[in-house]
């Protein structure tokens, strides 16, 4: 829940800067959500070092090597949040944070499965791993749609 706040949050603290300051820098929408994706990557990036024993029991365990993968887990989303924020890269950056938000996605599903605490989560409410499930495609069209991969509405 908390990556899904710093997101929305980050778009629309973006959003309001460029309302009040009319700066040609913020105009475009898709622009603002890759700073918002980016900001989000940081954050889930920076607590799986923080946090690491969360994320080390949410991957499955037919995986080895589980503390290793959380570390590259952590690295790629920095790598991604730069290259989402790269002249030149950032559709490639989009369709590849896509990709992880995918290859992660098993890794959601575990922690549902066994009821393990969610990083960053509201873990008192009932249910809440499986419905924390329900952001992955969401985040994954974020990535997408900030990167510009997606076509344009109504072509």
């Amino acid at each position: 829940m908390i990556p899904l706040l710093i997101l929305v949050s980050s778009y629309a603290t973006l959003t309001l800067v460029f309302l009040l300051s009319r700066t040609r820098y913020l105009e475009s929408a898709n622009k603002r959500a890759r700073y918002a994706m980016s900001i989000m990557l940081v954050a889930t990036g920076i607590s799986h070092f923080t946090s690491s024993e969360q994320f080390v029991q949410m991957i499955p365990g037919i995986l080895p090597y589980p503390e290793t993968i959380n570390v590259i887990s952590g690295i790629l989303e920095f790598l991604l949040a730069i290259g989402l924020l790269t002249k030149g890269y950032s559709r490639l950056t989009g369709a590849a944070t896509a990709v992880f938000f995918i290859l992660i996605f098993p890794a959601n599903i575990n922690n549902a499965l066994y009821g393990n605490e969610v990083p960053g989560g509201l873990n008192s409410i009932p249910y809440y791993p499986w419905i924390r499930l329900l952001f992955q495609p969401f985040y994954i069209w974020w990535a997408l749609w900030s990167a510009s991969v997606l076509p344009p509405r109504g072509k």
